[in-house]
């Protein structure tokens, strides 16, 4: 009824603006679409990639009580609570200055090495230094 005294000019813009008016509605959905998209890609690559370090920390934790149960060193809750908080670059750390000092190492040298992995996270983190971790003095 309103449109009912609309002349044929007034009828085109009055068409135009509605198509107008439905392309943004429509540009506007995509774009929300397309950003969700990619947010969920992203957001998959970083859980992804935030799962693979965690399950890698994990794995060297699981390496350094495999190493101290073998040997026989209690991991006492101490312990295990600075183990637990090591990242997946200091683990790497530890494991390799075992393994550089455990390699030719008798067993008492390997059992002296095994326990100073595990303490040697105190005296890194008392020093508050961020340097690479020392392998244990034998």
């Amino acid at each position: 009824a309103r449109m009912a005294g609309f002349s044929s000019g007034e009828l085109d813009l009055y068409d135009r603006a509605k198509i107008a008016e439905q392309d943004a509605r429509g540009a506007l959905s995509l774009a929300e679409r397309l950003g969700r998209e990619e947010g969920l890609r992203e957001g998959r690559t970083e859980g992804l990639a935030e799962g693979l370090r965690e399950g890698l920390a994990e794995g060297l934790r699981e390496a350094v009580r495999t190493v101290c149960q073998a040997l026989d060193i209690e991991l006492d809750a101490e312990r295990e609570s600075i183990l637990a908080g090591l990242g997946a670059a200091e683990l790497k750390e530890l494991q390799a200055a075992y393994c550089a000092t455990a390699a030719g190492a008798d067993a008492r040298d390997q059992l002296q090495a095994a326990n100073g992995i595990v303490s040697l996270h105190m005296s890194w983190s008392s020093t508050g230094a961020n340097s690479a971790v020392a392998p244990p003095k034998m």
